[in-house]
């Protein structure tokens, strides 16, 4: 896991932190458990989706909706719709097709690996979003050709 440690640092107080699946690259047990106690955060993993789908009722014009869908390393993973003042935020996590995102309709902002957008391009599924954000991009990665527009 690559990051800048300063950007722990600018977490915001009583933050909820969804995560999709437990691999070192996304989740750090120990560095999470520290960020928690000190924020005052909620955690929700795949072993709780019941409580996060609970939880999101009590915060209003907010809803969390979770997916269950596939990752060749990990147990457990989901991808999380959430649906916040009207805005639907789409966190794909590392699941391995576009088939789940390629089904939900107006999404403001989808969060994808690369792969995803190659997956949804070669079996032809659109993906219904305003705007498109990459990750799964490493510091020394190089990252070659033209990027595609609304990324």
């Amino acid at each position: 896991m690559e990051y800048n440690e300063a950007e722990l640092d600018s977490i915001k107080g009583n933050s909820i932190f969804l995560f999709t699946h437990k691999r070192a690259d996304h989740y750090l047990g120990k560095k999470v458990r520290q960020v928690l106690r000190a924020k005052k955060g909620k955690k929700f993993t795949p072993w709780r989706t019941s409580q996060l789908e609970k939880f999101s009722k009590t915060i209003p014009d907010f809803n969390v909706q979770v997916f269950r869908t596939k990752h060749r390393f990990s147990l457990k993973h989901n991808l999380y719709l959430i649906t916040w003042r009207g805005k639907k935020i789409f966190l794909s996590g590392d699941t391995e097709s576009a088939e789940t995102i390629g089904k939900i309709e107006g999404i403001d902002w989808a969060f994808l690996p690369s792969w995803i957008l190659i997956d949804a391009e070669e079996k032809n599924i659109k993906i219904d979003a305003k705007m498109r954000a990459l990750y799964h991009i490493y510091p020394n990665e190089i990252i070659e050709g033209e990027i595609p527009a609304r990324i």
